[in-house]
């Protein structure tokens, strides 16, 4: 089963602010689950995310920044 996380544990995880954390759900709705943090709301106002998506994410950032 997947551990889910709310802003303040996926800023934790990452090592970044939760603001990042919420710019990034944003550019995933933005973009229609083309870029950003996949994630669900909950009643409208409350992010979750798994540790799988985070990992997910920042796996896929080291490899653009590889190709640079």
């Amino acid at each position: 089963m997947s551990e889910f996380l709310d802003v303040k544990g996926a800023a934790a995880a990452l090592g970044v602010g939760e603001r990042t954390i919420y710019d990034l759900c944003k550019e995933w709705r933005e973009s229609m689950g083309k870029r950003g943090m996949p994630h669900v709301m909950i009643g409208g106002k409350t992010i979750r995310t798994t540790i799988e998506d985070v990992r997910k994410w920042y796996e896929g950032q080291k490899r653009a920044v590889a190709r640079g």
